[in-house]
């Protein structure tokens, strides 16, 4: 499977290729003809509000706009080709349905471009809805590549290979080469598990069939012909093949991005092979480029990189680079704004139509009570206010009713906290107070003679006390239930590992592993977690997980600076929406909320005295 550092790369080949894509996109308006006359009736919500137009462009006609927008893309001035583009849309390209699919389309490839990922999907979508409805295909076939260059940006490969496959279907029906082979690459690099590895070298093989003269057509052979020997697991050779993209980018010299490209899949693949130091040295060339570059998506992959390079030698480096990625990733890649945008065309159609009738309903009765209307309007405010005032009461009501709820949890929350370090502690004092024991023990038996020698424990490890119960291969020999003497063994086992360490904050603990540091099997440790605490072993971890959580939130010194993502990852949740739907649902509080009140307490110029607080942890631990 492909590795989580050889995804990132997917994103720089993503941009890079956006770059290339320019000449694709001329070839398929030289193919198509415009349709003069036809009215425009959709992709509405691609129209800006308002376009400053220079004096110079207004006497142009839309087509004249739109080939001098053409041009200015070719030649990388986005600003000035995305004016003239917007232009177009704003007058809706006067009815000309293909022309307008055409500006809209390339508006939103450089909304791509300047990585304004939401205009982009917004005028992609506008342009999708005339090229279907039209039946548009020769622009159809590089707007669905482009559209999948989007979906992978947010690592949605299963969707931005199903565009890729509708664009190579089209380039093959209408024999263009260019954009099949740029097609076969995106989809060479838009890994999935579904698609199975023999068909990512088919893919490659294919783009040997027509050979192009463009210059960037050999780099993206050798680029692709790496990713499939990465998959293949021959790294080697996959480096050896990306020397040569490295120097042939050197020595045609080819835009930063692709240069960026090969190093950062090599980079993945030294760190895979543990030669940190050849990772590092390529990824710090990838931060140096994206600085001279301003390309924000490769200095994003170049920062997550390097704290993973950092993370075993250097953790404080490591997570200042975390935190520089998490802030950075946060600002670009806004999944919400992004699943807003895909159906972003649906309700604005909606929207629009309910304007129309509230304006014409406005109308029609200004119209006919001119009158009536001004003590109507007089009526309505006064209503207005009065409703205002209620809601206001109401709400700030709520709010206050809220805020001592949620201290009331909080509140709670510490005392729990507070309970179980205490909890903690008496186990560990126990413990040592043992040990001294089997050390007194130990000193009055040297001059005694030993009949039998028991097996000593090595420190630090967890003590198995139940060794009578049965494995995984002696289950169906014993009865269904465990005796209460070895499930309570068993239980005093599994509190231990849970209260003295945080292997429960590892991402892939679970029941399996749980069961194996206890010296025990699956099923009686869940049966043990049943039995006593009348839940499943998920609810029983997620409650030790989130207690960890809030007591990092309270750390101020440790963790005072991480996110709320970063927390979540650190006590081993993989998605920071899980984390917040199961701390709010246990503690009643979102974590948000929680990070806030802590800092209030800790902020707060009264403070509870050592004294007090240590008659309260007393009190708890007595009881």
């Amino acid at each position: 499977m492909i590795t989580t550092y050889l995804q990132r790369i997917v994103t720089l080949v993503v941009c890079s290729m956006a770059l290339a894509s320019t000449a694709c996109a001329r070839s398929t308006q030289a193919a198509s003809s415009p349709a003069k006359g036809s009215t425009v009736k959709a992709a509405r919500s691609a129209q800006p509000k308002t376009v400053h137009v220079p004096a110079h462009l207004a006497k142009r006609t839309d087509a004249e706009l739109a080939t001098l927008g053409d041009q200015l893309l070719d030649k990388n001035l986005l600003d000035s080709a995305l004016l003239c583009f917007e232009v177009v849309n704003a007058r809706e390209a006067d009815g000309d349905r293909v022309l307008y699919a055409h500006t809209l389309h390339h508006a939103g490839l450089i909304y791509y471009r300047q990585g304004i990922y939401g205009k982009a999907m917004e005028r992609y979508m506008s342009s999708l809805q005339i090229c279907e409805e039209d039946n548009l295909e020769r622009e159809l076939s590089t707007l669905y590549k482009n559209i999948g260059n989007v979906y992978s940006m947010f690592h949605d490969f299963d969707q931005s290979s199903a565009l890729y496959k509708k664009s190579l279907a089209l380039a093959r029906k209408f024999k263009d080469y260019a954009l099949e082979n740029m097609a076969l690459n995106n989809l060479i690099f838009a890994y999935t598990d579904k698609t199975p590895l023999s068909q990512y070298r088919r893919w490659q093989q294919e783009m040997l069939v027509h050979p192009e003269k463009r210059v960037r057509y050999d780099y993206d052979v050798f680029m692709t012909e790496a990713q499939v020997l990465i998959y293949e697991r021959q790294p080697r050779k996959a480096i050896a093949v990306l020397r040569k993209a490295v120097d042939y980018c050197l020595k045609h010299h080819l835009q930063p991005i692709s240069l960026a490209s090969s190093y950062g899949t090599m980079s993945a693949i030294f760190l895979q092979l543990g030669q940190r130091d050849s990772a590092l040295v390529y990824e710090l060339r990838n931060q140096q480029i994206a600085k001279e570059t301003g390309n924000t998506a490769l200095l994003i992959t170049t920062l997550r990189s390097l704290s993973d390079i950092y993370e075993p030698v250097d953790k404080n480096l490591a997570l200042t680079y975390k935190q520089q990625y998490l802030i950075l990733s946060d600002s670009v890649y806004n999944l919400n704004e992004f699943n807003s945008i895909r159906n972003a065309l649906y309700f604005h159609e909606m929207n629009t139509k309910s304007k129309a009738i509230d304006k014409l309903s406005i109308e029609n009765l200004t119209q006919s009570h001119t009158i009536t209307s001004q003590r109507n309007a007089l009526v309505l405010l006064i209503i207005f206010l009065v409703v205002f005032l209620v809601m206001f009461v109401v709400i700030a009501r709520q709010k206050h009713l809220l805020s001592k709820s949620n201290q009331v949890l909080f509140d709670k929350s510490q005392e729990d906290i507070i309970t179980k370090n205490a909890y903690v502690q008496s186990i560990q004092s126990m413990k040592a107070k043992i040990q001294e024991l089997q050390q007194q023990a130990e000193g009055e038996k040297k001059d005694a003679p030993v009949v039998e020698q028991e097996e000593k424990v090595p420190e630090g490890e967890v003590v198995q006390t139940h060794d009578a119960l049965p494995k995984d291969d002696e289950i169906e020999k014993t009865t269904s239930r465990l005796p209460e003497k070895l499930r309570n063994e068993l239980l005093n086992t599994i509190l231990q590992v849970m209260e003295t360490t945080e292997a429960y904050c590892d991402s892939d603990f679970g029941i399996e592993k749980l069961a194996t540091m206890v010296g025990s099997n699956s099923r009686y440790v869940s049966q043990v977690i049943n039995d006593v605490y009348k839940e499943n072993f998920r609810t029983f971890l997620s409650s030790y997980r989130v207690k960890k959580a809030m007591t990092r939130m309270n750390d101020e010194k440790g963790y005072g600076h991480y996110t709320i993502r970063a927390i979540a990852e650190s006590v081993g949740y993989k998605s920071q929406a899980n984390f917040i739907n199961v701390f709010t649902k246990m503690t009643g509080i979102k974590p948000s909320t929680y990070q806030k009140m802590s800092a209030e307490r800790r902020n707060a110029p009264k403070r509870i005295s050592d004294d007090e607080s240590e008659e309260y942890k007393a009190k708890h631990h007595q009881a």
